[in-house]
């Protein structure tokens, strides 16, 4: 990257999330990483199941409007907080997270190893993608590899795998209300949020149910992770065609009929041309 990137250069620590009760899962992470030099730390994800009633309740109170969270997400969303304490006591500007069921590209550790291609004042880079539409600048900086990095623009849903500063974890500890709103809706929708937003194309990561397209589990199928239900209630929920999905496809026309015009999106700075595209992921 032309020296945009953060001055100087560091190797990033990745977080992984993963449940005790899934132990399996992590040594497949923990070979997935070893392969590519990738430092990495496990944290134990909250269970759900171990949720009383009253926790329950008492997170879905915060919820005034809407269809209450599921227990998956809850938790899920308790799991990358803990993740950000622990970022904001470190001494690192920026680390990796990632939840344990993930593929990656055989170059991802160019990308996690090296700190030398974020630009300057990034907040979240989105690693993965989850093959639903979003919107993103057009104008993007070349990456190793035949990859880029463009702003995001529009919300992309998933937790798999993102790069966050130590700033931007320390404002979610400040602002995030668990039981509100599920946790990369808070990160990954530009219409919630002030983050400086970026994607890297094609995806170096992809979670398993995604990568089989939301179908029934099959052999070699990464079952019982930290809420695989949460994750096919969220491909459910992008295939649904309800009053909010409407909104955001009329948004998406919108956006496509005036993207040569548009400097800023829901108040968010991007280039002045914007596009509408799939995130693929790419393997090698």
């Amino acid at each position: 990257m032309n020296g945009e990137g953060i001055k100087g250069q560091s190797i990033m620590k990745c977080y992984i999330v993963n449940l005790d009760r899934a132990p399996e899962r992590m040594e497949r992470m923990a070979r997935i990483l070893k392969l590519q030099s990738i430092d990495f730390e496990r944290l134990g994800a909250i269970d759900g199941r171990l949720f009383t009633d009253d926790q329950i309740e008492k997170y879905r109170a915060q919820r005034e409007q809407g269809k209450p969270m599921t227990v998956g997400e809850i938790a899920c969303a308790e799991s990358h907080i803990a993740i950000f304490r622990r970022i904001v006591e470190s001494a690192d500007e920026y680390a990796v997270v990632m939840e344990d069921d993930l593929h990656l590209s055989s170059d991802a550790g160019i990308f996690i190893n090296s700190t030398a291609w974020i630009p300057t004042g990034a907040d979240i880079i989105k690693l993965e993608t989850v093959n639903e539409p979003t919107i993103v600048a057009t104008k993007a900086f070349n990456l190793d590899n035949d990859r880029k990095l463009a702003r995001l623009a529009f919300k992309h849903w998933g937790s798999g795998a993102y790069v966050i500063s130590k700033a931007a974890a320390r404002k979610a500890l400040q602002n995030y209300v668990a039981g509100l709103t599920p946790i990369d809706d808070y990160l990954f929708d530009p219409t919630v949020n002030d983050f400086s937003l970026w994607q890297i194309q094609p995806a170096i990561a992809i979670q398993d149910i995604i990568l089989i397209n939301g179908a029934t589990p099959q052999a070699g199928y990464l079952a019982s992770g930290m809420e695989n239900g949460r994750k096919v209630a969220s491909i459910a929920k992008s295939k649904k065609v309800g009053a909010m999905a409407r909104i955001k496809r009329e948004s998406l026309r919108f956006v496509r009929k005036t993207r040569r015009r548009l400097t800023t999106l829901w108040g968010i700075r991007v280039s002045r041309n914007i596009e509408r595209t799939v995130i693929s992921y790419r393997a090698d």
